[in-house]
């Protein structure tokens, strides 16, 4: 059965004592972020701070929720081997989103005069250059003017003000959606939801443009319809089982400054957002705030996954030599490794050029053999130690679309980018023959792990 909200998989987690509990009061300027960077620099755990100064005890802040891909795996329900190829298996099944009357999120509602954005939400304050409190775990969703199909993802909302936000809608669908409704001189209602069960947060940031919709994709990975209910001042649905809903209307053809903002590519960010007028605020009577700290292990896995699905998809359809594709978090998820089972010592090189040549975000990759694990580092710099030369195993491409959060890119964004083959020559393969204990006594030990002790 999958998750129903946020809080019964945090009780999951510290079953698995994958949660710690921090009871001291924390700042949420600074202080929140100190503690949850240090524990994610050590692969820890989430982590639930009950005391948020300037609050009551009604109020909790959570972060590092899917801070590694064993989280990420426990909250979709599979293990860490099969994320990737579960999560492209579940998308086959279209899962709609079932519309309810009311939910949990509605038990405390704040309209009119009631509203103070910082008064009633522990918004953190990041970095020592941030501008201001920033809501980076909220998804927003609104509804296209044209189709009235839903549109969600998760973008940086900036707090500016008692009732007033500025959200950075850069990336479709809710780009579009804002778009056509500014080509109509229309305001767009909008609502940001905090706080969900792990599956619908991680579908918001799924890469579906042209659809179907963030919520039935959540459904089609929790096997069970996403619970959706009306919103009080706007004409938006939202999951019922949300801690959160901020309600409000992104305004046509304004725009003020946004930033700095310490992103999720390490370095502040300082750019123009429209404004969105708060209308109301829904909560929980005793609700979880939700952060996602940026430049963590958690942005990488929680976008990096449904990143890797889509772009193994397509780099197979055209290498099929290609066997499996990760996206490093270190880097950010600009540097790929690639399995590659070669037929021909050109493959390998082929499948490089073509994944750096088709995503500008990628900007290095690293083509390994089916004897590396992709997902250790470790593997991966010993494959690139010992079967990589740089005069005859290297790919460069000049002036390709890079990232806009690559502060190293050219003029429009243009860079350039590397591949490294580090698989071994056809014709010497058993010189690069790797150590291992027989495959049998391996499964042995793995099986009977616990009678060891």
């Amino acid at each position: 059965m999958p998750f129903k909200d946020l809080k019964e998989f945090l009780d999951f987690l510290e079953e698995k004592n994958e949660l710690v509990r921090i009871r001291k009061e924390v700042d949420p300027k600074y202080e929140g972020t100190a503690i949850a960077k240090k524990m994610d620099k050590e692969g820890g755990p989430a982590v639930l701070f009950e005391k948020i100064k300037g609050y009551g005890p009604e109020v909790s802040v959570v972060a590092n929720v899917l801070g590694t891909r064993r989280r990420l795996a426990f909250g979709l329900e599979t293990t860490e081997k099969n994320l990737v190829d579960e999560y492209l298996k579940r998308r086959e099944k279209l899962v709609p989103p079932k519309k309810v009357n009311t939910g949990p999120v509605k038990e405390v509602v704040e309209k009119g005069e009631d509203i103070d954005i910082l008064r009633s939400l522990p918004v953190f304050t990041y970095h020592e250059g941030d501008a201001s409190p920033y809501i980076s775990a909220g998804v927003v969703v609104s509804k296209n003017p044209e189709t009235g199909l839903l549109a969600a993802g998760i973008h940086r909302v900036q707090v500016r003000g008692k009732n007033k936000l500025g959200a950075l809608v850069l990336t479709p669908p809710v780009s579009t959606a804002y778009n056509k409704a500014e080509e109509m001189d229309k305001p767009l209602d909008v609502a940001i939801a905090v706080g969900l069960e792990p599956a619908t947060l991680f579908a918001s940031v799924v890469l579906a443009p042209m659809g179907p919709d963030k919520f039935t994709i959540a459904g089609s990975i929790r096997n069970e319809p996403v619970e959706l209910t009306g919103c009080e001042t706007v004409d938006v649905e939202v999951p019922a089982y949300a801690e959160v809903v901020v309600e409000g209307k992104l305004l046509p053809k304004l725009r003020e400054v946004d930033g700095p903002f310490g992103e999720t590519g390490g370095y502040y960010v300082t750019t123009e957002s429209p404004v969105l007028q708060v209308n109301a605020i829904t909560h929980r009577s005793r609700f979880i705030y939700q952060v996602i700290v940026p430049w963590t292990a958690e942005n990488m896995i929680l976008f990096g996954t449904s990143w890797e699905g889509e772009l193994y998809k397509t780099v197979k359809t055209a290498i099929p030599a290609v066997k499996a594709l990760h996206l490093t978090v270190g880097s950010g998820c600009a540097h790929a490794v690639l399995m590659v089972k070669k037929r021909t010592d050109e493959e390998a090189r082929q499948a490089l050029a073509f994944i750096l040549s088709v995503n500008p975000f990628i900007k290095h990759a690293v083509a390994v053999d089916e004897d590396v694990d992709i997902y250790n580092p470790k593997e991966v710099e010993w494959a690139l130690a010992t079967r990589f030369q740089g005069d005859k195993d290297m790919v460069v491409l000049n002036q390709l679309p890079g990232s806009v959060l690559d502060p190293s890119t050219g003029k429009n964004w243009t860079t350039t980018k590397i591949g490294f083959d580090a698989t071994k020559p056809l014709t010497e393969v058993n010189k690069y023959r790797k150590v291992r204990v027989p495959e049998e006594i391996e499964k042995k030990v793995e099986e009977n792990w616990d009678t060891y002790f």
